[in-house]
């Protein structure tokens, strides 16, 4: 009976949690969806519309720096919920201001960053909430499938601004408080029905799954809480620091296909709007498969650096391909978007997901939380090197297209340099340790 129940709070987890990442990214996309609406209707001009999502990204990533601290010391229902429901204001404050035809910029920057630290609340939050219900030995297919979560987001949030858009005619403010009142809905759906972490109930599990790492207890005592790690001790944890950075690159590839792809096949080919929003979703799909799959083969070896190292690898020539396409062959972006979406989606779910809950619950820290900090500082790392890249190509667009690429080939190579070293180091492991059937995790010592 305890077994079963325990199964169905799993299966509860992986939906609430998933659900509120995705309705974060359905309110995300579908902004972007409607960011060329907003170009034309404001009158805002591509460097303030890169403004506007590089404010986001930096203050995203700050928040998280402070809010996955925050998760490991106080219940992180308050803090995912509570993030959740100013983030949805936030949205519906964004509408208001393009109702009464506000043409204020900086306003809408102001907003935008705010809307940045209320949204990082959710991601360290959620990661740390499944990381509490599910074992190491699932977790690349697990956590890998479950942190596709912003890809169905992605998928979900660009097919709802191009359906009210273009075929219900809606203007743009109502694709946004349409998307942001999905996101209230939710934030209250997981305070009323969500658990933090498996109870003493559940006492016998532990002899039939390996849900903790070593040195950890697996349930507590109502009155006992672990303590959580510091946020400086938490970036000298192994790993910690290079998939951090490695994170910074990674996020910046990935918020840029998806934050300005839309716009740039807006610009350049001449189909529809619900077109375009199906195009950019192959991405979201490349990454889908991309994180699922090599969750699944991570899990299988016991090693992670060296694909996602693989991966990134593979993106460049992509890239590269990407800026030889012509407006006649516009029906090859379907093609490029997937292999992008797996090379570089894929990528950041691994190390945003996966890597970061290993590094998270590190034997190291034994009876200090520790998974929401780590969690927190890789996405924040990543949140503020794709808030810089936010800027730089917004005053690239201007000049060419060709540049913006170019910058991103040469982000790709700098994050395929920061992980070669782990990678190298786990083949190496993997290849001295096979016979003993031991495994290794990237990034963990």
């Amino acid at each position: 009976m305890v077994f079963g129940s325990f199964e169905k709070w799993q299966v509860l987890t992986f939906t609430l949690t998933f659900l509120c990442m995705s309705s974060r990214h359905i309110c995300l996309e579908s902004y972007f969806i409607v960011k060329p609406e907003v170009h034309n209707s404001m009158g805002f001009s591509t460097t303030w519309l890169g403004a506007m999502d590089a404010t986001y990204l930096f203050f995203y990533a700050l928040g998280n720096f402070v809010c996955g601290s925050l998760g490991d010391n106080i219940p992180l229902k308050y803090v995912i919920s509570g993030g959740m429901v100013l983030t949805s204001f936030g949205y519906a404050l964004i509408s208001m201001l393009g109702y009464v035809d506000a043409k204020y910029p900086w306003l809408f920057i102001i907003i935008f960053g705010f809307v940045g630290v209320f949204q990082s609340t959710v991601w360290p939050g959620t990661v740390a909430v499944m990381g509490n219900w599910f074992s190491k030995t699932h977790r690349g297919k697990i956590i890998g499938s479950w942190s596709s979560n912003s890809f169905v987001g992605d998928i979900l949030g660009a097919q709802l601004g191009s359906l009210l858009l273009s075929q219900a005619g809606f203007a743009w403010e109502s694709v946004v408080i349409s998307a942001a009142t999905i996101l209230l809905c939710v934030s209250i759906l997981f305070y009323f029905v969500s658990k933090e972490r498996p109870g003493p109930e559940f006492e016998q599990v532990k002899k039939s799954i390996q849900l903790v790492e070593p040195g950890e207890e697996m349930f507590e005592e109502a009155p006992k809480k672990k303590k959580g790690i510091s946020f400086w001790k938490a970036w000298k944890l192994p790993g910690v620091t290079v998939y951090a950075l490695t994170y910074g690159c990674v996020k910046l590839l990935n918020y840029s296909m998806i934050m300005w792809l839309p716009y740039f096949l807006d610009k350049h080919i001449d189909v529809s709007t619900s077109l375009i929003g199906t195009m950019a979703n192959f991405y979201d799909l490349g990454a889908l498969f991309g994180g699922f799959g090599i969750g699944w083969v991570t899990d299988k070896l016991g090693i992670r650096a060296p694909f996602v190292c693989i991966m990134l690898f593979l993106a460049l020539p992509t890239l590269g391909i990407i800026q030889l396409m012509t407006p006649g062959l516009w029906w090859m972006f379907f093609i490029i978007n997937i292999f992008l979406g797996f090379f570089i989606g894929g990528s950041d779910i691994l190390i945003s997901g996966v890597i970061s809950t290993d590094l998270g619950k590190n034997e190291q820290i034994k009876n200090e939380e520790a998974l929401a900090t780590v969690t927190g500082i890789i996405d924040g790392t990543g949140g503020a090197g794709a808030s810089l890249g936010q800027v730089i190509i917004g005053v690239l667009a201007i000049w060419s297209w060709d540049l913006v690429f170019g910058f991103m080939f040469c982000v790709g190579v700098l994050a395929v340099t920061l992980l070669l070293k782990y990678a190298i180091r786990d083949v190496k492991l993997y290849i001295q340790q096979k016979k003993l059937g031991a495994k290794v995790l990237s990034g963990v010592e």
